[in-house]
């Protein structure tokens, strides 16, 4: 073998060397992109799913104050109306006591003088005592069911309200979840996987549509509901005029 030949033999061996080392760099340069792009999707991923874990959280938390705030209104209502209703009886039994007295009195007044007029009077008494206890008692009946049904209406509104929130956080979270999927969408590189993602998208889009229309037909209820308070307590067919300030604060009234 000429001399000449020899040089180009190492010469092409050379070339070969330095292609396989460039190609051995080239594919080390896309493994670390790669894995570069896969790290940043991985940290990317986790950084949602701690958002969205804390959102719940603090979801879960507002929740909770919330039942709590509710409860304690519920109980600090309940004690106030213990209390008004024992200080109504202890009304009443001091009332029957002294009615109690003075009729013992007017008794032994008739027993003896014995006039006539005084029996007539007593009967006034006596019915005027029935009946106004009979009235007091019927308006206590009317306040307790105003009362009631402002706790309910409240109730009713708090109900709708904690409906309305949970709507609120579910709309929210498709919407994500439907931005995810458009990009799924937009991501993918076959037929099968841009139809599977398509039909993601169309099933959230779908859940979004009835979730923002169970929202609005919330809304509807809330804007129509606890206006029923003047019409509470009217089962025994009288018209019952409602002050203002009983509209307000029934335990006022």
């Amino acid at each position: 073998m000429s001399q000449e030949n020899r040089e180009n033999s190492v010469l092409f061996s050379l070339r070969e060397l330095r292609d396989i080392e460039q190609n051995r760099i080239q594919d080390e340069e896309a493994a670390r992109t790669q894995a570069a792009e896969a790290e940043r999707m991985r940290i990317e991923a986790e950084r949602r799913r701690v958002e969205e874990e804390r959102l719940r959280q603090e979801e879960e938390q507002r929740r909770q104050l919330e039942e709590v705030e509710r409860q304690r209104r519920e109980e600090q209502f309940r004690l106030e109306e213990a209390e008004r209703r024992a200080r109504v009886e202890a009304e009443a039994a001091l009332e029957q006591q002294r009615l109690e007295q003075e009729m013992a009195l007017r008794r032994q007044e008739i027993s003896k003088k014995r006039p006539t007029w005084l029996l007539g009077v007593v009967g006034v008494l006596v019915v005027g005592v029935i009946g106004g206890g009979y009235w007091g008692y019927q308006t206590y009946q009317e306040r307790q069911q105003i009362a009631a049904a402002k706790v309910a209406a409240e109730r009713e509104s708090e109900e709708l309200r904690q409906q309305q929130l949970a709507l609120e956080a579910e709309i929210a979270e498709l919407s994500q979840k439907i931005e995810e999927a458009q990009a799924k969408v937009a991501a993918a590189t076959t037929d099968e996987a841009r139809e599977a993602a398509r039909k993601e998208l169309d099933d959230l889009r779908v859940e979004a549509k009835r979730k923002r229309d169970a929202r609005k037909r919330n809304a509807r209820k809330r804007g129509g509901s606890g206006g029923g308070d003047s019409k509470a307590g009217g089962g025994n067919g009288r018209k019952i005029q409602i002050s203002e300030k009983c509209r307000q604060n029934p335990l006022d009234c």
